[in-house]
């Protein structure tokens, strides 16, 4: 055996076989108190904080973000090249969505109607593309100019002329609707 090499069961027989030679000596007066000030210097060493690593996990979370949000509008982003007429100002923005709400409640209308005749959803959703393709040329230009108010009237209009479009549509469908009851 090496010195202070013991097993643990090597330990326990020694304690066993000199277990008189262990209870010969009482203790000193502050025993307990040393050995809890020792223990506790061990704890103290063996504690592992989790702040560290927590604040690195959250600095490079944010970094993660704000790149892939940097990335996402810079290059991925479809409509990067845009801007909304929501965009301009607030009165804008609230006007244009008082008319894409309309746009979204005339839709629904219509895919009522649409059911019974799909031919005629696919025509109209064809010229509703055409028109849609002409507005995302108007949100490319806005993008270039901001200020143009030629521009912000056209995509006015453009709203105007889709709802009396789905208005136009929902009249000739009602009408048909009564005469075939």
């Amino acid at each position: 055996m090496e010195k202070n090499k013991f097993t643990e069961e090597e330990l326990e027989d020694f304690i066993r076989k000199n277990k008189d030679k262990f209870e010969t000596y009482p203790p000193k007066e502050n025993h307990s108190d040393i050995f809890l000030v020792r223990l506790q210097d061990r704890l103290h060493k063996i504690y592992i904080s989790i702040v560290p690593h927590l604040i690195k996990v959250a600095i490079t979370t944010v970094i993660v973000f704000a790149i892939s949000l940097f990335v996402w509008n810079g290059w991925i982003r479809k409509d990067r090249d845009q801007m909304s007429l929501g965009s301009v100002s607030w009165k804008y923005w609230k006007m244009e969505r008082g008319y894409k709400s309309d746009i979204r409640e005339k839709d629904k209308l219509l895919n009522v109607f649409f059911q019974a005749t799909p031919e005629l959803k696919k025509n109209f959703d064809y010229n509703i593309k055409c028109m849609d393709s002409t507005y995302v040329d108007l949100k490319r230009e806005l993008k270039k100019n901001p200020d143009s108010e030629l521009i912000i009237l056209s995509m006015e209009y453009y709203y105007l002329i889709k709802i009396h479009a789905y208005n136009g549509l929902i009249i000739k469908l009602d009408s048909i609707t009564k005469i075939n009851k």
